[in-house]
């Protein structure tokens, strides 16, 4: 399985044998701040974390290819707030989390 996130929709998808299995909106990173597109793995999982770098809770992070950036639950405006990480709404980011695996691969594209 592994997540597509497309940048310019603002939209993720939960793909399992090449069928999508769920969809959500997202909210990537804003202007100076860009969700970078490419190939990652999770690395890591936390159902509950804390920013090390702004001190916010990030619940269900998900972390990406060991970097700074994951997806995470947050407000999701409706167009790129974050500061590089894909947010998903609350709900989502718990379904998305338990699927998900470390070693299974998110996709972002333009």
């Amino acid at each position: 399985q592994r997540v597509v996130v497309n940048l310019s929709r603002q939209r993720a998808e939960l793909l399992r044998d090449g069928e999508v299995v769920d969809t959500t909106a997202v909210s990537t990173g804003r202007k100076g701040y860009s969700t970078p597109a490419g190939t990652f793995v999770i690395t890591n999982k936390h159902s509950s974390w804390i920013s090390t770098i702004y001190k916010v809770p990030m619940p269900w992070f998900m972390r990406l290819s060991c970097g700074s950036i994951g997806l995470h639950a947050g407000n999701v405006p409706g167009y790129p707030a974050s500061h590089g990480c894909i947010r998903l709404p609350y709900a989502k980011a718990k379904a998305f989390f338990s699927q998900m695996r470390v070693g299974d691969v998110v996709e972002i594209v333009r």
